[in-house]
């Protein structure tokens, strides 16, 4: 959070949650999306693409984790005025034997939960493709198309398909 606070600081940006937002792509997006649990006063867009989700226990909120003895509790949090973009390729995982071949079902998986989280229809946007693959080539055009999106150059309450 300090790269935001000197960002402010610097440039002539709006400080407020409802005009920041945070993106990413694989392990970047599922940091997006943790930014979303943790820092829900800095951040109310999120842009997550072809994200991590298939690390094990990230779906959960409000919910218990114990590892190593350790307790973790995601905070729940009021997803009234947040909007998140979030794409997966329908190709994505197909080459994999790990437990990354499951890319696309726990991005569905994540989209139903978000839903369940209290994000309304118009402020969610579940994108696919059903020729994406996870590289950089994809990462560019739904990067672009989330932009539009967001900041109201789309309809919001579309489910995009290419």
């Amino acid at each position: 959070m300090q790269r935001h606070k000197l960002t402010v600081k610097d440039y002539a940006t709006n400080p407020e949650p409802s005009h920041t937002a945070i993106s990413g792509c694989s392990l970047g997006g599922l940091i997006s999306i943790f930014s979303s649990y943790y820092y829900p006063e800095v951040f109310h867009q999120y842009i997550s693409l072809s994200t991590s989700f298939w690390y094990e226990d990230v779906l959960l909120q409000g919910e218990k984790i114990e590892r190593q003895g350790n307790i973790h509790v995601k905070p729940t949090v009021n997803r009234q005025d947040h909007q998140l973009y979030l794409y997966v390729g329908e190709l994505e995982g197909i080459y994999k034997e790990t437990v990354q071949k499951h890319m696309v079902d726990f991005t569905k998986k994540a989209h139903l939960e978000f839903i369940k989280e209290g994000y309304s229809e118009s402020n969610l946007l579940f994108a696919s493709d059903p020729e994406g693959t996870h590289d950089d080539l994809f990462f560019t055009n739904y990067f672009i198309q989330s932009l539009r999106w967001l900041y109201g150059i789309e309809n919001k309450n579309e489910t995009t398909e290419r």
